[in-house]
């Protein structure tokens, strides 16, 4: 739980920062908060018990 947490805390920063980058014009971090952004997000899905969630009864995209 606490990996998690951690992780959408990361997002949610980033994305905060690349919104401002983008408020600000600054194209350079913008991409750079975006990819790490991205890159957080994909480690999220890694840690995720998908097989658990489908038993609990929660929507999962099989794109994955």
């Amino acid at each position: 739980y606490a990996l998690v947490l951690k992780l959408h805390e990361g997002i949610i920063k980033y994305l905060s920062f690349a919104k401002s980058a983008i408020n600000n014009g600054d194209v350079e971090n913008k991409f750079t908060y975006i990819n790490k952004s991205i890159a957080i997000f994909d480690e999220l899905r890694n840690v995720l018990d998908f097989e658990k969630l489908k038993m609990l009864g929660g929507v999962v995209n099989s794109a994955a």
